[in-house]
C-alpha cells in the first residue's frame, strides 16, 4: 500500500467522507476496503470513529461505486474536519464561493448522544445556510438542489459534499419477500457486504458452497458477478434456483453435492463467500462442525484461485483462528450482532497457496 507521502504526490487523489451503518461500523469499514481493493484503487484511512471515516484515495468521480454499497450509507467529498462548531462555521465562510450561482441546502447529521443534547439540527442548518447566503449569490432549494452541504457531527465535525448514496432497495430482498426462505436465511445487507469484502468486480465467478436459500448468490448476481453454488440439500437447491429466477439471475452452475466434492464441479473461482451451517446436527447431517470446517477449507483452497479471497461467516470466532487460518491467510475477523443471544463473525481470507 502507498505511504501517505506517495499518495499526496499524486494529483488524482482526493479525500472522501464515508458514513457507516451505525450498528455495524467495523463491518462497514471492511466493506469499503473490499470494494476499493477489488477495483485496485489505492487508499488510506486517515480518520475513523464509530460513525464516519475519511479516506484519501484515487479520484472516484469517474468510478461508480455507489451501487456496490451495502453498509456504507453515504460517500461525500471531504471539505474539512473540526473540533468545534465555531471552527466549522469559519470554514464555511471561506468556502461559500463554491455555492455561488447554485441552488443548495444544508443537512446536519448527529451521531451518538453528545451532540443530540446540545445542538438542534434545524437551527444549525439554518445558521450555516444563512452564512452561505451572506457570502455568495446562492439560493436555497430543497426540492432540486445543485449542491448539498452535509455536516457530520460525531467525535469531530466533518463537512462534505455528498456524491453517492446507498440507493439499493435491499428491503425488497429481505427473506420474507423472497419466494423461498428459512428462519436462518441471511440478511441481504450482510450478504452483499460479504461479497464486497471478497474483492470482486463485475464478471468475476463467485461460489457459495453452502448456498442454502441463495441469499449470497442473489446479491452477487445483482451486482453483475457470475454465480455458482452447491448444497447437500435437494430442498435448498430448489429454493436457491427459485430465488435466483425471481430476481432475474441466471446462474452459471448450481449443483447438489457435499461441500467436500465441490472440486469435482468447480475450479479457478474468483471468490468463495459462504455461511456454513452451525449449531444444529441436522444442518450438518450429523457431521461434527470442526471436521466439516476443516475439510471445507481444504477444498476451498483447491478451487479458489491463488491470490483471491474467501469470506466465511461463523458463529464462533475461534473457528477462524483455529481452523480457517491453517489453510489460508486470515486477513481480518469482524463481528456483528444478529440478536441478543447470537453474534456472527466474518473472516476474510486470502488464498496464498492455491
Amino acid at each position: 500500500m502507498s505511504s501517505m507521502s506517495e499518495i499526496c504526490q499524486q494529483r488524482s487523489h482526493r479525500k472522501y467522507v464515508i458514513v457507516f451503518s451505525g450498528d455495524l461500523p467495523n463491518v462497514s469499514l471492511e466493506e469499503i476496503r473490499g470494494i476499493l481493493e477489488g477495483y485496485n484503487i489505492k487508499y488510506r484511512i486517515i480518520y475513523r470513529d464509530s460513525y464516519v471515516g475519511i479516506l484519501e484515495t484515487e479520484d472516484l468521480r469517474d468510478i461508480r461505486v455507489g451501487h456496490r454499497f451495502s453498509l456504507i450509507k453515504i460517500l461525500s467529498e471531504f471539505l474539512g474536519i473540526y473540533s468545534s462548531i465555531n471552527e466549522a462555521i469559519e470554514r464555511v465562510k471561506k468556502i461559500s464561493h463554491i455555492f455561488s450561482g447554485r441552488k443548495f441546502y444544508v443537512r446536519v447529521f448527529k451521531f451518538g448522544s453528545t451532540w443530540s443534547r446540545i445542538v438542534d439540527s434545524v437551527s444549525l442548518s439554518k445558521r450555516i445556510g444563512e452564512i452561505i447566503l451572506a457570502n455568495s449569490d446562492a439560493k436555497v432549494n430543497f426540492s432540486s438542489p445543485d449542491i448539498i452541504l452535509h455536516v457530520y457531527m460525531s467525535n469531530k465535525i466533518i463537512l462534505g459534499i455528498p456524491r453517492e448514496f446507498r440507493a439499493d432497495k435491499m428491503l425488497t430482498r429481505r427473506p420474507s419477500r423472497r419466494p423461498y426462505s428459512k428462519p436462518v436465511s441471511m440478511n441481504p445487507r450482510i450478504a452483499k457486504a460479504m461479497i464486497n469484502m471478497a474483492r470482486v468486480r463485475e464478471g468475476d465467478r463467485v461460489l457459495d458452497p453452502f448456498c442454502g436459500t441463495g441469499a449470497i448468490l442473489v446479491e452477487a448476481g445483482l451486482m453483475g458477478m457470475r454465480v455458482l453454488g452447491s448444497d447437500i440439500s435437494d430442498e435448498m437447491i430448489t429454493g436457491t434456483l427459485k430465488n435466483l429466477e425471481y430476481f432475474g439471475i441466471k446462474p452459471e452452475k448450481i449443483v447438489k453435492c457435499d461441500v467436500r466434492e465441490i472440486n469435482n464441479y468447480f475450479s479457478e473461482v474468483d471468490a468463495i463467500v459462504c455461511d456454513p451451517p452451525y449449531g444444529r446436527a441436522a444442518s450438518t447431517y450429523g457431521e461434527s462442525l470442526e471436521k466439516l470446517y476443516h475439510e471445507s477449507f481444504a477444498v476451498f483452497r483447491e478451487v479458489l484461485k491463488r491470490g483471491r479471497y474467501a469470506v466465511v461467516c461463523f458463529s464462533d470466532p475461534h473457528y477462524h483462528y483455529k481452523i480457517g487460518a491453517k489453510y489460508m491467510k486470515l486477513i481480518s475477523v469482524v463481528s456483528y450482532r444478529v440478536h441478543k443471544s447470537l453474534t456472527r463473525h466474518i473472516g476474510i481470507y486470502k488464498n496464498v497457496q492455491g
